[in-house]
């Protein structure tokens, strides 16, 4: 995916474990925007689900990775052409995708779930 000469960007938010619903709901959306007329996008979804119980032995000052007994999930996105709208069309639909899972997530938990999985906000242009 991360191919040099394109254009990236991901976010990412926590999730405290799979849920059928949040999934689905999540891959039907990204499945209309990837076929969406005119679109120059490639949209990838991604839910890690490592143990939070093995997570959770590593030290806490072992690595930049938070620990919690939450998981990371997390878009990605991918086009050719330099573009402020096209960029701007990625950071949209990367919310709107971490919404769902946020959103979902905050009615389990009650918590805010806006920010940081192992990577968020960071644009990455190769």
């Amino acid at each position: 995916m991360f191919v040099h000469g394109n254009n990236h960007y991901m976010k990412s938010v926590f999730q405290s474990g799979p849920r059928t619903d949040v999934i689905k709901s999540v891959f039907e959306r990204v499945c209309e925007l990837n076929a969406a007329p005119g679109n120059e996008i490639q949209c990838y979804y991604m839910f890690d689900y490592m143990s939070p119980r093995v997570l959770l032995t590593i030290p806490e000052d072992a690595t930049a990775f938070l620990r919690t007994d939450r998981v990371m999930t997390g878009c990605a996105f991918k086009w050719s052409r330099k573009s402020p709208s096209i960029e701007d069309v990625a950071r949209r639909a990367g919310r709107e995708l971490t919404s769902i899972v946020a959103e979902a997530e905050a009615q389990v938990s009650g918590e805010n779930n806006s920010g940081y999985g192992n990577f968020s906000q960071y644009h990455l242009v190769f």
